[in-house]
């Protein structure tokens, strides 16, 4: 009923969007994951940015139903590859006939597909023998599609909005997004921001390790933060090092959170490891995760180490990336990291969007701030006191206009941060102490 007024603005596929992650799934446990699967199916098939935004929502707690939010989370490795025909057309438009030719295709491994690269691994000929390379690469004519799904978005937010004002401020979120995400088909771009990071992340490392390398030291051993070489080829297509350990996905799935992300996973440790970052806490972080693993001993054993050496390596440095070298990650879920047990190596990858603070720096230090303050000033039914919400909506504002503070509470895990009686600071853990 009413589906033909939005057929003749043209925005039938908007406002069935809008709705469809406004559904509530209903019934016993098995009929609302039915469910769940045909309102994914549904998204999957509007595909582009569609697909791609409301990926980007599984991590928080509204709109999506939990149900459809866990079926939304198992779609991010389910990504539908290229064929091997558009694959090799691609590479010979962008490597041309010779360079296309040292590639032995049956030797093709897909690594990866996200909803706008995808990642494949091949031997190449060179020299008298052959070398495994790892290459990225993504596609003009998705790019067209994300174009025309936000021009869609564009002429429809405004007519949505009178009709649903939820789904008109769904809407516009997306859109502040637009030129970020065609940031990320930009692979030339990446690659220049691949090497900033690579030199940041090495920076930060050695700050961490006390001793002038870029090696750091937890329970269960040496880790070594590391970001891969990469070499730009053209717009659409680079090489990259090959980076090999189990994706961090795996850890966050033995835990039990693989639709809520990494920072679910962080929220879980900081309620037992805290501030003090100390070698015992850690350890005791470590014992207190066994009750929620159930794999195999082999595999907790893995996912344990991988997970300690994610809160006492990868957070610090995440956090001193955006207080000291006024950089973040920008998109840091679990896909984009592996960690290798046999090397000690911990990859952080994908590094198409990169937050430059620039002059918002001092902001973001004030909402680190801020949200640790909301850890502990409450009144009596635990809500955050309303000074201390002004306070974090003001800073918010000043890094962007459109996002409050509720958002980075989620993100920065203030509301997961109590330990028995004592609350803690998040901006102490995310960096050993240097921003008190």
């Amino acid at each position: 009923q009413g589906w033909w007024l939005f057929d003749l603005w043209g925005c039938r596929n908007v406002y069935k969007f809008t709705k469809l992650l406004a559904t509530e799934t209903q019934g016993t446990a098995e009929q609302q994951q039915a469910q769940a699967d045909q309102i994914t199916k549904q998204i999957q098939n509007l595909g582009g940015i569609y697909l791609k935004s409301t990926q980007r929502l599984i991590t928080h707690k509204e709109p999506l139903a939990g149900a459809v939010r866990k079926s939304l989370g198992q779609t991010l490795d389910s990504n539908k590859a290229q064929s091997l025909k558009t694959v090799k057309a691609h590479f010979l438009d962008n490597l041309g006939a010779l360079g296309s030719a040292r590639l032995n295709w049956d030797s093709m491994v897909v690594l990866g597909v996200g909803s706008v690269a995808q990642v494949i691994r091949v031997d190449v000929d060179v020299g008298d023998g052959k070398e495994t390379q790892v290459f990225k690469m993504t596609f003009p004519d998705d790019l067209e599609q994300f174009k025309t799904h936000f021009a869609q978005l564009e002429s429809c937010t405004n007519f949505v909005e009178r009709q649903d004002p939820g789904a008109g401020e769904l809407l516009r979120q997306v859109l502040t997004r637009k030129e970020k995400i065609y940031e990320e088909f930009d692979l030339a771009k990446e690659a220049t921001n691949t090497e900033m990071a690579r030199s940041a992340v090495q920076r930060c490392a050695q700050r961490f390790s006390g001793n002038g390398t870029d090696v750091l030291e937890y329970p269960g051993g040496q880790v070594r933060i590391r970001v891969p070489r990469v070499w730009t080829i053209s717009k659409h297509l680079l090489r990259q090092e090959l980076a090999t350990g189990q994706s961090f996905r795996k850890p966050a799935d033995d835990m039990g959170f693989a639709a809520t992300g990494a920072w679910s996973v962080v929220k879980h440790v900081l309620r037992s490891a805290a501030t003090t970052a100390s070698p015992a806490s850690r350890t005791k972080a470590l014992r207190d995760m066994l009750p929620y693993a159930t794999p195999p001993v082999a595999q907790l054993f893995g996912s344990l180490l991988s997970i300690g050496a994610y809160v006492n390596a990868v957070v610090p440095v995440l956090g001193c990336l955006m207080l000291e070298e006024e950089i973040g990650h920008g998109d840091p879920h679990p896909a984009n990291m592996l960690h290798d047990l046999s090397t000690g190596d911990l990859w952080l990858l994908d590094w198409g969007t990169v937050i430059r603070l620039g002059e918002r720096a001092s902001a973001v230090r004030s909402i680190i701030s801020i949200a640790s303050i909301a850890t502990y000033r409450r009144d009596k039914n635990g809500t955050i006191a309303a000074p201390v919400m002004k306070l974090g909506d003001e800073a918010a504002r000043r890094f962007h206009v459109a996002l409050p503070f509720m958002p980075w509470l989620g993100l920065l895990g203030g509301q997961a941060l109590q330990r028995g009686p004592i609350w803690t600071s998040l901006s102490d853990f995310a960096c050993r102490g240097r921003h008190r």
